[in-house]
């Protein structure tokens, strides 16, 4: 039943996502063409630039502009399309015939929190895709329109860290993508547990309910981060500064390993908790009256 939940929850999703993504896409290839178009024109011109060349030349600068946007609200109406789902799929008229499946809430509950993450790692894929197209063709280049020289740039810079860390760099890597991974996962369990909260607490305006306590929860947690930055990190950077100058390379890189490997456990540890947190308000006081 977890592999149906998810299907139709990701088919859900995809109907309009794909829309959205094609289109961000479109946009933001014209926009990076556009500013090429404009670098060229305007900013690299050595002669008086004409009229007709200055005009197209800011309409396509605004091309270029309404592109980052395009992108910025991809990204949210994402987050809406997925989080709106689950409040509507588990908390509206139609949570009634969803609870009448034979799933248990904990598959309802996985299935809609992997769906969450599956779109939001799409959304990123395809903001990083934009990026590195625009990366590719904005720099003007005598031989063509492809211009690699940020690639190079990316390309030596990462030599020169595999040259200083060395196979660490792989294990670092690969922390940082958990890390993120994790990140993810907690940004959706922080969510759909305001939802779920807000949804069960309010009898009318769900909506607006989950908001308010998502920017309460969110400003306890900056609060919390704030300080724990401001009493801890001075002395656990001393600290590591320390170890780092009079230990060997290895020990040194073993340290920024574990400090990243203690981040990601943190952060996992976080996410779980707001998760069984959801999940137990789903399955003790969920009350659709």
């Amino acid at each position: 039943m977890f592999k149906k939940c998810l299907k139709y929850d990701l088919r859900a999703v995809w109907k309009v996502w794909w829309i959205l993504a094609v289109s961000v896409t479109g946009l933001c290839i014209v926009g990076s063409l556009g500013l090429r178009f404009f670098i060229q024109n305007v900013s690299m011109g050595e002669e008086p630039v004409s009229t007709p060349i200055m005009i197209g030349s800011i309409f396509a600068m605004l091309l270029f502009i309404a592109s980052i946007i395009a992108l910025i609200a991809f990204v949210v109406v994402t987050f809406i399309l997925v989080y709106y789902r689950y409040y509507k799929n588990l908390f509206t008229d139609e949570g009634y015939l969803t609870f009448t499946l034979p799933v248990r809430r904990q598959t309802l509950y996985l299935s809609k929190t992997l769906n969450a993450l599956i779109w939001e790692v799409a959304s990123v894929v395809v903001v990083v895709l934009n990026v590195l197209f625009a990366l590719l063709v904005v720099p003007p280049s005598a031989d063509g329109l492809i211009n690699p020289v940020a690639y190079r740039g990316l390309g030596e810079f990462l030599q020169e860290l595999w040259e200083v860390a060395g196979t660490w760099t792989l294990v670092f890597g690969l922390e940082v993508l958990i890390l993120l991974l994790l990140y993810g996962l907690f940004f959706c369990g922080l969510v759909q547990m305001c939802v779920t909260i807000g949804s069960v607490v309010a009898k009318k305006h769900k909506l607006l309910a989950a908001v308010g306590i998502y920017y309460l929860v969110n400003m306890v947690l900056s609060f919390i981060t704030q300080f724990v930055s401001l009493f801890g990190m001075a002395g656990l950077v001393e600290s590591m500064v320390y170890l780092m100058e009079n230990h060997s390379f290895h020990v040194c890189m073993g340290i920024i390993s574990l400090a990243l490997l203690l981040g990601c456990v943190m952060l996992a540890v976080v996410a779980m908790i707001l998760h069984f947190i959801t999940l137990g308000q789903l399955e003790r006081k969920l009350n659709l009256a």
